[in-house]
């Protein structure tokens, strides 16, 4: 496993210019990467269509998040692991006699989990967002405090502050998630004329069979040199944002074909 780094405050600006924490859009580079943390456990790359680029998420938690985010139409960029000038923090910790969150004894750079950018027509307004498992996740003190000094920076910023809890993400909302996430890591090797075929051939099937259940599609088709079976070619219309599926209201496995919809009908 490769080494942590070690994000330290004292490293800021060196980070900073190598990139980490800049850039927007696909161009936006994540300030923690999954290398970058001791334990790989819930962490994963996902591959994001809306963004065109890999996104760094390091628990479960935040990946349905990131999910439900790029799934918004009013959602125009998502920046992970967004980093916190250590300048201010250290600032908000004297004038709120909070301890600086660090390892060993020295301070660390404190960042949030997403920064979201929101346009409405021509207008541009920001959201920062915390992901955490649950309300006593959040009441643990050490916690609590970095929640404390990250709400009053971005309070600082004029921007909103919200922490999602993961436990209150749906139940059938987290499952069909695990079904869907493992054909967002395959979204580079397949190009838009692919996927459009994919549609099209998909628009035939359920409009043919729309009692059809899910769990029946299991029938191989070759697209263009990819063997691929219809449940899975739905499973990844999902996932690319291509077609609807009620996520959070019933399971994809108990469906039937006419649960799924392509976009804009």
């Amino acid at each position: 496993m490769p080494k942590a780094r070690t994000n330290f405050a004292d490293d800021y600006e060196r980070w900073v210019q190598l990139g980490r924490g800049q850039g927007e859009l696909k161009d936006y580079v994540s300030w923690l990467t999954v290398r970058d943390v001791r334990s790989p456990v819930g962490c994963s790359r996902m591959w994001s269509r809306k963004l065109q680029r890999v996104i760094n998420v390091l628990s479960f938690g935040e990946a349905i998040a990131f999910y439900i985010l790029e799934w918004q139409n009013d959602v125009a960029d998502v920046r992970e692991q967004f980093p916190i000038d250590p300048a201010n923090t250290r600032d908000i910790c004297k004038e709120m006699r909070l301890i600086h969150p660090g390892i060993g004894g020295r301070d660390i750079v404190m960042t949030t989990d997403f920064l979201v950018t929101y346009k409405k027509g021509d207008h541009l307004y920001y959201k920062a967002i915390q992901v955490k498992d649950s309300k006593q996740t959040i009441m643990d003190p050490r916690t609590n405090s970095k929640l404390q000094i990250e709400r009053k920076y971005w309070e600082r910023k004029g921007i909103p502050f919200a922490i999602w809890l993961s436990s209150d993400f749906s139940p059938i909302l987290k499952s069909n998630f695990k079904l869907i996430s493992g054909t967002r890591n395959i979204l580079t090797e397949i190009t838009d004329d692919d996927r459009n075929a994919i549609s099209e051939l998909m628009k035939e099937i359920t409009a043919t069979a729309p009692e059809l259940p899910y769990s029946e599609c299991s029938e191989i088709i070759e697209l263009h040199g990819y063997p691929l079976r219809i449940n899975d070619c739905l499973r990844m219309l999902v996932a690319w944002n291509l077609w609807h599926f009620p996520m959070s209201e019933k399971p994809i496995t108990s469906s039937l074909l006419k649960d799924f919809t392509p976009i804009g009908f």
